[in-house]
């Protein structure tokens, strides 16, 4: 029997679950109060529950799922402009996503994308 506030899937499950459900949503403009929602706690009892699995913040996590997708992005297609790159992870601000991106990734985009064509067979 889950207690009023809790979820009624195992926490290991639960937290693949919500990791995913933000890796897949990280496009978009996701809050804690979303993801709540969809899986019917309170905001605050899931801000604790991720600090707990994972050690970060749900905005740490979410950000990291972004700069992910966009190095992910960079991968399957060098060609895409970072602007485009940085609107397909829902960043508007270019400038903000290439702060963002060297802060998680410890190198520029136009760097990280530059070290892929280098190392592409073929090059």
């Amino acid at each position: 029997m889950t207690r009023p506030g809790e979820s009624h899937i195992p926490p290991v499950a639960e937290a693949m679950d919500w990791n995913r459900y933000i890796r897949q949503n990280c496009h978009r403009n996701l809050r804690l109060s979303d993801l709540a929602l969809e899986y019917q706690v309170s905001p605050e009892s899931l801000r604790c529950r991720i600090r707990r699995k994972t050690g970060m913040s749900f905005k740490r996590l979410y950000l990291e799922a972004k700069m992910d997708r966009a190095a992910r992005l960079m991968r399957m297609n060098s060609g895409l402009p970072i602007r485009s790159i940085a609107d397909l992870v829902g960043i508007e601000d270019p400038f903000y996503f290439s702060r963002l991106f060297r802060k998680y990734m410890g190198q520029s985009p136009s760097v990280y994308r530059n070290r892929i064509e280098r190392s592409a067979p073929g090059s």
